[in-house]
This record gives structure tokens, C-alpha cells and sequence, in this order.
């Protein structure tokens, strides 16, 4: 969890230096730690991926023709959701709290 640095400067006139270094070491560690896991394994999916795709237009060369648009197809519908989530997240910020 990362550290939240919007707080009054009192906090840091009473807080030590050596606990907010701490913090954000521990965050800096916790994804230093996982990031080449899952580096390692994006990596792995996707060229295996790429070897399914390579085998099936070798075998079935004709597939290559319903590939290309079905990924462009499907990039585009990802770009569509990706907006409308991020629209509802937009205006779920502007909304009020309480509404009366």
C-alpha cells in the first residue's frame, strides 16, 4: 500500500524521518520483489500464444484470413469497454456522497 502523502505538514514535524523512508521502502521492495514473477509469466503466456498462432497458420494457412480481423475486432471492443469503465469511474468521482 503505498503512502498516502497528502496529509498536513504537522504529521511530518511529529512522524521520523527513519518511518517514512521505511514505508516507502517496504513499498519500493514489495513490487521490486513480484514484478519479475510477473514479468516471467506474461512473458511465458505470451509466446505461447504466439506459438499457437504460428502453428495453427502453418498447418491451416487460410486461419491467417480470420485471425488478422478477429484481433483487430477484438482490440477495438477492449478500447470500447476500457473508455465506458473509464467514463463510470469519472463521473462516479464528480457524483456526490451523500445526495439529499
Amino acid at each position: 500500500m503505498l503512502f498516502d502523502l497528502q496529509v498536513p505538514v504537522g504529521f511530518f514535524d511529529v512522524t521520523p524521518v527513519g518511518r517514512i523512508l521505511n514505508r516507502f521502502s517496504s513499498d519500493v521492495f514489495s513490487v521490486d520483489d513480484t514484478l519479475p514473477f510477473i514479468l516471467n509469466i506474461f512473458l511465458a503466456q505470451s509466446f505461447s500464444l504466439l506459438g499457437v498462432l504460428v502453428i495453427c497458420c502453418y498447418g491451416l494457412p487460410y486461419i491467417a484470413l480470420l485471425i488478422a480481423p478477429l484481433t483487430v475486432v477484438y482490440y477495438f471492443i477492449q478500447v470500447i469497454c476500457c473508455l465506458c469503465r473509464l467514463s463510470y469511474l469519472h463521473q462516479l468521482t464528480l457524483s456526490n456522497v451523500i445526495q439529499f
